[in-house]
């Protein structure tokens, strides 16, 4: 007796193989330590690392790994459009804010932008 696949359960069987896989591969391309410069204008930068963590349900980050290390209360990231959203209370001499952090890696570069209640600027950031 020989089996017969129809189509329609061939591709459902491929679609269940690949789809993960490529969600996988695209948070793969996340994880991992990220360095570079943050700041309001092209000549006031700031150093910064970022090391990203996906716990198999959540992505999960710290900025400047360390003793005086920020954990990140917030990320999230959408492997359709590869867009990162991130928020983090962060500072320092005695003055905290909750920063709102957006970028995209667009080849092998995390570029984005962050905000606060006083100031606004951009990122960008490489994969080490």
């Amino acid at each position: 007796m020989q089996v017969r696949i129809k189509p329609v359960h061939f591709a459902f069987i491929v679609l269940l193989r690949v789809w993960p896989g490529q969600a996988q591969s695209a948070t793969d391309s996340l994880i991992g330590k990220w360095t570079g410069n943050w700041g309001p204008t092209p000549s006031h930068r700031h150093a910064v690392t970022l090391e990203l963590k996906w716990d198999g349900r959540a992505l999960k980050g710290t900025i400047n790994p360390g003793p005086n290390a920020f954990k990140l209360q917030k990320a999230s990231f959408d492997s359709n459009t590869g867009e990162l959203r991130m928020e983090v209370d962060a500072g320092t001499m005695g003055h905290r804010f909750h920063y709102f952090i957006e970028a995209k890696v667009e080849e092998g570069i995390l570029i984005g932008t962050w905000h606060h209640t006083k100031l606004k600027g951009d990122l960008k950031l490489a994969k080490r």
